[in-house]
This record gives structure tokens, sequence and C-alpha cells, in this order.
């Protein structure tokens, strides 16, 4: 019997494809089989919605997603909020301003978080979640990998935070004294927590093209979902909620994950 791990890179706008994976391993019967979901950045968001087990409610939640709800400017000295289409202005300005921390609030991610994220299906599931924070303080720069399941929720969503604080665009967290900001930075595809509590197979589903190297992991056989396409930069992908890219992003990991299908079936035929 083989023990199944899902793990799921980071990528701001761009995790709508992880829904589209998300779908075709759900038509193909393999999502009740994973055991363990480690994520990191929007990954680790989208697998804690994977944990809940609602795709549709998860793809719900990825269409009525506004920018504005997600990337909240409370910390820009600003008459009246840009729109979407005035952002590339909005960051251009920020990053010139000396002492700047971050150019978004994280009240817009937490807000999003408490809407549709069920603390308590995550912390009592039987399947282990695994979020993936980047130490900067003390300075180690060092992933720091976070059991989720037993967490109080206040806890688990300042993990969350921390996860997706992406350096300069969101601020970071203190978490027990040390100073945590997105483990994308060191870590966007974590393997090792999976692979750590005894997964021998292990699907990766990676936001960006080529992706990171995972390093080797012996006794366990990875399947990579690699975007068949760029889904955009920054502005373009990783600060890019709009509906109708997020729809595109979805079909497009649909698509990505139903042409590996049979390899993951052959992984977990094999005795």
């Amino acid at each position: 019997m083989h023990k199944l791990g899902l793990v799921l890179g980071g990528g701001g706008g761009r995790g709508s494809y992880q829904i589209g994976v998300w779908k075709a391993l759900r038509e193909a019967g393999i999502d009740r089989e994973v055991q363990v979901v480690s994520g990191v950045s929007i990954g680790a968001l989208n697998g804690l919605m994977f944990l809940q087990g609602d795709c549709d409610a998860a793809e719900e939640a990825w269409l009525n997603i506004s920018p504005s709800q997600v990337l909240g400017l409370d910390n820009l000295d600003l008459s009246t909020r840009p729109s979407f289409a005035e952002l590339p202005s909005v960051v251009r300005a920020a990053f010139r301003m000396p002492l700047r921390r971050s150019v978004f609030s994280s009240k817009g991610i937490e807000q999003t978080v408490s809407r549709y994220i069920k603390m308590d299906v995550v912390s009592q599931s039987a399947r282990q979640a695994f979020a993936t924070c980047c130490c900067i303080w003390p300075p180690t720069g060092q992933p720091e990998y976070f059991r989720l399941n037993g967490r109080p929720g206040p806890g688990i969503l300042k993990i969350l935070l921390a996860t997706c604080a992406i350096p300069l665009v969101f601020e970071h967290v203190s978490i027990d004294g040390r100073t945590y900001c997105d483990g994308g930075v060191v870590d966007n595809a974590p393997v090792r927590p999976a692979h750590e509590e005894g997964c021998d197979v292990i699907i990766s589903v990676h936001l960006e093209q080529p992706p990171k190297t995972q390093g080797r992991h012996w006794g366990t056989r990875i399947i990579d979902v690699i975007p068949s396409e760029s889904l955009g930069r920054v502005l373009d992908g990783i600060l890019d909620f709009t509906p109708e890219n997020v729809r595109w992003r979805m079909d497009t990991g649909y698509q990505d994950a139903m042409g590996v299908m049979e390899d993951i079936h052959r992984a977990l035929s094999r005795p």
C-alpha cells in the first residue's frame, strides 16, 4: 500500500492552477488517497482547502476573490485606492520609498483566509498538513516546516500569514520570537515534510517553469505537474487575481494534470 503526498508550490495569483490540478485528481479518484499535504505560500492555502475536501467551493472561492480583496493597500499613503490596472505604478512608487518593509498589507489575506479556511477542520484533520516558512530572524535563511494539525486556529492563521509573506510585497510575521517570510524564497517545492512522513509517491505541483530543484529523496517517486506555458511573472502572475486569468490557469492546471495521470496511476499501482 502506497502512501501518497501532495506538494503545492507558491506563486500568488498563479495558484488557481493548483485547483485545476485538484479537479483532475478528483475526477480520477486520486484526491481521496492523499494522506499528506505540504504547501508553501498560496500552495499552503490551497492545501488547506484541499483538506476541507470541497473542490467546487475552492473553485468558487478563487473566482470570487478580487485583487483589491487580497492586495490590501493599507501601508501606502494614498488618498484613493488604486485600481488593479494602476498597480504597476503603485508598486514602483512604493519601492522607491526608503525604509518601507512591504508594499501591501496582509489584512486582505487574513480576511480571505478567515472566510474560506475552517481552522477546526484543519486542526482535526486525519491527513497531515504542513506549511513552509523562511526564518529571517535569527537570520538563518533556512526553511522551517510547520505541522498544522492539532494547532489552535490563531496559530494556524499566523503560520499562513507567514508563509504568504512575499518579501517586500507583504509584511513579515513573528512567531514565538522568530521572524518569518514566504518559504518559497528557500524551498518552493517542499517535498521534505511529505518524504519524512513516509510518502513513497508524491505529486508535486509547480507554478513556474522550469521548476526549482527539489533535491533527491531516496525511496520516493515524485511526479511533477509543471505548467505547459508561463502562468505570468509578477504583475501579470503573482499579483494577478483577475477572474478571467484565474479561470485560464485552472483550465491549464487541469489539462497538465491529465497529461501525467498515467504516470500517477502507474506509480500507485506498483507493488
